[in-house]
């Protein structure tokens, strides 16, 4: 039985606790990610160091493929390190089943964190966050096999959770509103309704997804 064609839009977000084995400055990380032939890279994290974020997305135009239980395909992502001098180093890789993301990913953005594993020691060291969204085919999908990268006011997922640069320019925004609705709450002597509510986000349960063999 084959697997339908379509068309797989995949944003990769972040990378959490990479290792980096600079120790005089930040290694600048990127991440290359191919399936089924095509192969696309996301810009240079300059000094992302451990923790570099990119939400980047691109669109990879996926056809027909044998049902051999997403060992035959998957989505391949490889972070490496951009070096001035030598061969950039390949800090580790990430793989998912492509006929996982087409079972899971829907109509919808399904996030997800991906184990890291390098290329060495076959040890994990940190993680990948994707958001993956699979479209059945379609008029605009021709199963040809060719993708593109989709511009940052076109990307159809939003980042699942904050990010690490963003999260404690958050908790300090969060802490001044916070003291400055105290203040006024003590110049006027009576307690107001709450306030506005900040933005919900949703958490999104991270599903780590090991290398296959």
């Amino acid at each position: 039985m084959a697997l339908e064609a379509g068309v797989l839009t995949v944003t990769v977000e972040a990378a959490h606790d990479l290792k980096d084995p600079e120790w005089v400055s930040r290694q600048d990380p990127y991440c290359v990610i191919s399936v089924g032939g095509q192969t696309f890279r996301t810009r240079t994290a300059v000094d992302g160091g451990r923790n570099p974020v990119w939400n980047e997305t691109f669109r990879f135009d996926v056809g027909h493929a044998p049902d051999t239980g997403g060992t035959a395909e998957v989505v391949e992502v490889v972070v490496k390190a951009d070096q001035l001098v030598e061969h950039d180093a390949t800090l580790g890789s990430a793989s998912i089943p492509l006929a996982t993301a087409r079972q899971t990913a829907g109509t919808d953005c399904y996030h997800t964190r991906a184990a890291i594993v390098s290329p060495q020691h076959h040890r994990v060291h940190g993680a990948v966050s994707l958001a993956l969204r699979w479209d059945p085919a379609s008029s605009s999908c021709s199963g040809s096999g060719s993708g593109e990268q989709v511009p940052a006011g076109e990307q159809p997922c939003r980042a699942a959770l904050p990010m690490p640069q963003q999260q404690g320019q958050d908790d300090a925004q969060q802490q001044q509103q916070q003291q400055q609705q105290q203040q006024g709450q003590q110049r006027h002597h009576h307690h107001h309704g709450g306030g506005t509510p900040r933005e919900r986000v949703d958490v999104i349960e991270f599903v780590e997804q090991r290398p296959v063999a």
